[in-house]
């Protein structure tokens, strides 16, 4: 409303920046409180194996799917995808900012499209929310077949769309 109506000078970027740190701090802050130490004991082993095949799932997304997939600029596109994927979008801009400084590759605002259709879906969207019932219902091992098959599918999808199979079979 303020860029609408031309009276963007009450906003105040250092405050916006204190704000979305505190916020930030406030949040990390409530998450570390509310964890349940002997949980996360009793289940180390399991969070760390989850813990390291995320991580390597990540690392091979980004080292291969990425350059298969995007066209131009694959490093930074797959760069600011690993970084949200390992945690939060903020840390893969911070990443995409490491790696493109000047926007050269325009990765930015192609991410951040994206993410408005991705975020409804994935991150608190309508997967998040249908997680939990289908895990009561059907069970971990099927939830996980059925999670495997649709990101194998992406990809391909993504694979034929970019015409880049072919160099896979060449």
């Amino acid at each position: 409303m303020l860029e609408k109506t031309e009276k963007t000078a009450f906003i105040s970027q250092i405050l916006q920046r204190e704000m979305g740190i505190l916020s930030t701090d406030l949040l990390i802050f409530s998450a570390m409180a509310s964890l349940n130490l002997s949980i996360v004991m009793n289940n180390l082993s399991t969070i760390l194996l989850l813990t390291i095949f995320g991580l390597l799932w990540n690392i091979l997304c980004i080292a291969f799917f990425s350059y298969f997939v995007f066209d131009d600029f694959w490093f930074e596109k797959g760069l600011v995808e690993f970084g949200n994927s390992t945690g939060v979008v903020a840390s893969g801009l911070l990443l995409l900012r490491l790696a493109d400084p000047n926007n050269l590759s325009k990765t930015l605002p192609i991410f951040t499209s994206k993410q408005l259709f991705a975020q409804l879906l994935l991150s608190g969207g309508f997967f998040t929310v249908l997680s939990p019932f289908l895990l009561s219902r059907i069970g971990l091992t099927y939830w996980t077949e059925l999670c495997g098959a649709l990101s194998l599918l992406v990809v391909i999808i993504a694979f034929f769309l970019n015409n880049k199979l072919t160099v896979l079979f060449k």
